[in-house]
């Protein structure tokens, strides 16, 4: 079955932005090892090839990969947002945190999301853009505090939790267009998405750092 143009321009916006991470293949092989540079991390603690912003148009300010954003047509759901809100607190580390409610606004632009401790209390809210997913920087900051950028170079994501940082960062960048068909770990340690449009067809395939949860190059 042969793309459509529509899907062949997002899927080559997806892997210009997926080919812009710089990590090395490296990291594949687990915690501590070559650790090296950590700017790929920005200073909000998301990974560096979710930064850039896009100027102009209805939501300026938009997070893309590189310098490509994610300007959806229509606003996330509240179990995407749920999705993207799960990755943040996958890569930040953070313990004892939790989501609560999640809220749309009035006028659709953005959408509240409320952290909670294990025991229910309120921790804080973050105030997410409708269209980009993007988080404002204070609310993170509050939930997340100051990133450890050394620390996210002991990690090792297990099966479940790269999953879910492949899900949002698919989400974050497909524009609604592209979904996780495939998630397979590898002998050396690694894993192996593929990427493929909603009608099942596959757009990319790409090798995760369960270290990073970002490509290896």
């Amino acid at each position: 079955m042969k793309l459509s143009k529509k899907f062949m321009i997002t899927g080559a916006i997806l892997a210009a932005a997926l080919a812009t991470a710089p990590i090395g293949s490296a990291f594949a092989d687990g915690p501590g090892k070559n650790r090296g540079d950590c700017s790929f991390y920005d200073k909000d603690g998301m990974p560096g090839g979710m930064r850039g912003d896009m100027r102009g148009g209805k939501h300026p300010g938009h997070w893309g990969m590189g310098n490509q954003g994610m300007m959806r047509e229509t606003a996330l759901t509240t179990d995407e947002v749920r999705l993207l809100v799960e990755a943040m607190i996958l890569r930040s580390g953070t313990e004892n945190v939790k989501i609560g409610s999640i809220t749309p606004d009035d006028d659709g632009e953005e959408i509240t999301v409320t952290l909670q401790n294990e025991a229910g209390a309120v921790i804080t809210e973050l105030e997410i853009d409708a269209f980009s997913g993007r988080p404002d920087r204070g609310d993170m900051r509050k939930a997340f505090g100051k990133p450890d950028r050394t620390d996210r170079l002991n990690r090792s994501f297990d099966a479940a939790q790269m999953e879910t940082l492949t899900k949002a960062m698919v989400l974050r960048h497909g524009k609604g267009e592209l979904v996780l068909g495939s998630l397979t770990e590898t002998d050396r340690g690694t894993f192996v998405a593929t990427i493929t449009n909603k009608a099942g067809d596959l757009v990319r395939e790409v090798e995760l750092s369960r270290v990073t949860g970002m490509p290896v190059s």
